[in-house]
C-alpha cells in the first residue's frame, strides 16, 4: 500500500474502527511512524490489532510504501 492513501481509507479497506485510532495522523505512513516512533527502515514493522506492518520503501525519509498483512481475528473468551 501506498504510505500516501489517506487513514480514512485504510480504515474502510481493512475493516477498522476510527475509534482505534488515537493519534493525529493523515495518511499510512504517518501512522507507521507514529506506531514505530522513529524514521524507519525498509524492513522495519510492527503489530496492531491483527495486522502486520512491514515497512517496503523509505526515500528521503518518507515511507513511501507498506505491506499489510491480516491475521485472523483471535476469538476473545
Amino acid at each position: 500500500m501506498a504510505g500516501e492513501v489517506s487513514i480514512i481509507d485504510l480504515i474502510e479497506e481493512l475493516d477498522l474502527r476510527e475509534k482505534d485510532f488515537d493519534s493525529d495522523f493523515s495518511s499510512a505512513a504517518g501512522w507507521a511512524l507514529d506506531c514505530l516512533e522513529h524514521i524507519p527502515e525498509a524492513g522495519e514493522s510492527f503489530d496492531f490489532q491483527n495486522l502486520h506492518v512491514t515497512v517496503e520503501q523509505v526515500e528521503d525519509k518518507r515511507i513511501i510504501s507498506l505491506l499489510v498483512r491480516i491475521w485472523p481475528q483471535q476469538d476473545q473468551e
